[in-house]
């Protein structure tokens, strides 16, 4: 579940799902059986570049040192904490 709560923050932002009011936004069935929260975040992808170490830091200072970070590295975990909470 916090999968699909995790890919829905960045995906309800998507070209996508806001283009022309919403009308490309799959039906709650379709997203279920066709997995729809492991799609790719075009976001991330632009991303890649970043400095992991800059976008932890951000992270951090957003939600201070008590949260339950990902305990790897792992850049897209990062990505999207950072996208959930830093913008």
């Amino acid at each position: 579940m916090e999968l699909i709560k995790t890919a829905l923050v960045w995906q309800k932002k998507s070209g996508q799902w806001k283009k022309e009011n919403g009308q490309y936004i799959p039906h709650p069935a379709t997203y279920i059986n066709q997995r729809r929260w492991e799609d790719e975040n075009g976001e991330i992808n632009k991303r890649q570049n970043y400095d992991i170490s800059i976008i932890k830091s951000k992270v951090v200072k957003k939600l201070g040192p008590d949260y339950n970070y990902p305990e790897n590295d792992d850049y897209d975990e990062w990505i999207l904490l950072h996208d959930q909470y830093c913008e």
